[in-house]
């Protein structure tokens, strides 16, 4: 179906409108939320395997790896809305 999770990571370049596959996320999520800060990729909550979760995941393109961070403090998020001003 069009809302089944998924851990594909993929970059997209303005500059040549173009997506590159990436290392996966550790975890398969559906509904999560995701942002940007300084230069790293974040993904949280979500859910997994049909269950809420509230797992913080940061991606950092320089090495292509992933690192499981702090939980989210709320337990049920899905969803949400996240944005970056001035980075």
């Amino acid at each position: 179906s069009s809302m089944d999770a998924s851990a594909r990571t993929f970059e997209y370049d303005p500059a040549t409108n173009k997506w590159t596959k990436k290392k996966d996320c550790p975890v398969t999520i559906a509904n999560a939320t995701g942002f940007a800060v300084n230069g790293k990729g974040y993904v949280v909550a979500g859910a997994q395997d049909g269950i809420a979760a509230n797992d913080l995941y940061e991606y950092n393109p320089t090495g292509d790896t992933w690192t499981k961070k702090k939980a989210y403090p709320e337990s049920q998020l899905q969803g949400g809305v996240a944005f970056t001003i001035n980075n």
